[in-house]
Order: C-alpha cells, then sequence, then structure tokens
C-alpha cells in the first residue's frame, strides 16, 4: 500500500528505501512488460464498453422512434464510441487544464490556487494570490477600513480581473 501511494503521489518508492516491482532496481523490460499487460487490458475493457454503450444508444434510438410512432431503425452503423488514449495525470497537465479554466472564466484564481495545493485551506490561497499579484507588480487592495489589513477573496479576485484580464498593466491607470 505505501509503494501504491508513492506512485500515486508521483515519488519512486525507493525514494522512502522500498524496493520491489515499482523500483528502479526492476529491468526495463519487466517495467515495459507489466506496462503491455495493463494497456492489453485496458484495451479489453474499453472495447467491452463500446460495444455494451453502442447496443445501449442504438436501443435508446430505436425506443425513442417507436415512442415517436415511427419504423425503429438499427442505428449502430451511426454510432461511435471512442476513448481518449491514455495517460497519467501530471502536475503540468493538470496546471494547464486549471490554467485555461481560470482564463476562460469557469473557474476563479483562488480556487485554482487551493485545488493545485491540496493542503492550502481558503486562507492560504488567498495569501498566495496575494504574493503572486505583488510579485508580478500588481497592486494589491487594501481592506476598505483602512486598517492596513489584506483584501477580501472577493476584492483579491475583483482585483485580477480589472489588471490581468483588462490588458492594462500599468497600475496607475484605472481600469474600466
Amino acid at each position: 500500500m505505501i509503494s501504491y501511494a508513492c506512485n500515486k503521489a508521483g515519488l519512486s518508492p525507493t525514494t522512502i528505501g522500498m524496493t520491489g516491482l515499482e523500483s528502479i532496481n526492476s529491468s526495463q523490460e519487466s517495467q515495459e512488460a507489466r506496462e503491455r499487460v495493463s494497456m492489453r487490458t485496458r484495451e479489453i475493457a474499453l472495447n467491452s464498453w463500446r460495444k455494451t454503450l453502442t447496443e445501449l444508444f442504438n436501443k435508446y434510438l430505436q425506443v425513442y422512434d417507436y415512442i415517436q410512432g415511427k419504423e425503429p431503425h438499427d442505428y449502430t452503423s451511426f454510432i461511435k464510441i471512442h476513448f481518449s488514449e491514455y495517460s497519467s495525470p501530471s502536475i503540468e497537465s493538470m496546471t494547464d487544464v486549471i490554467a485555461k479554466q481560470v482564463a476562460a472564466g469557469l473557474k476563479s484564481p483562488i480556487r485554482a490556487i487551493e485545488e493545485l495545493n491540496k493542503g492550502y485551506d481558503r486562507e492560504d490561497a488567498e495569501q498566495e494570490f496575494m504574493d503572486i499579484l505583488a510579485a508580478s507588480g500588481q497592486p494589491v487592495l487594501e481592506d476598505a477600513l483602512g486598517d492596513g489589513e489584506q483584501a477580501t477573496a472577493a476584492n483579491i479576485e475583483h482585483t485580477a480581473q480589472t489588471n490581468g484580464n483588462s490588458g492594462n498593466s500599468d497600475p496607475t491607470k484605472k481600469a474600466n
């Protein structure tokens, strides 16, 4: 179980002194052989799912035809089930996806920081975001009370949207 947890965390089990199948000490040939078996098993499972889903969708369309008072047809030639290639999600690919979600306005920068840094709570994510803004030279809003405390999450995200998305990197100019 420790070896499995290390692999899921992206660490080599040898980092903590474990040896075994996942060890670097195992030969490249044995690692490739294990991967071929798992990919073959995955392909067998996906073929089974393709057949099952094709039959399911075909039955659904035939029942729909029947409900509409039409003659049911065989739709299997029109149904194409495609599964994407297997790839283990890396931190880089997860970061790219989350960055695209933030750029599209589907996710807030604070939420993205929380998601990428699993140990962060909301306060940690807000502090990290303010540090990022400060490091990039963007102004960070202070609390409306003027007591020197840092901005709330809403003000932080508003600052990011007006400074980052408007294309206005000059802090002396006001965003529209």
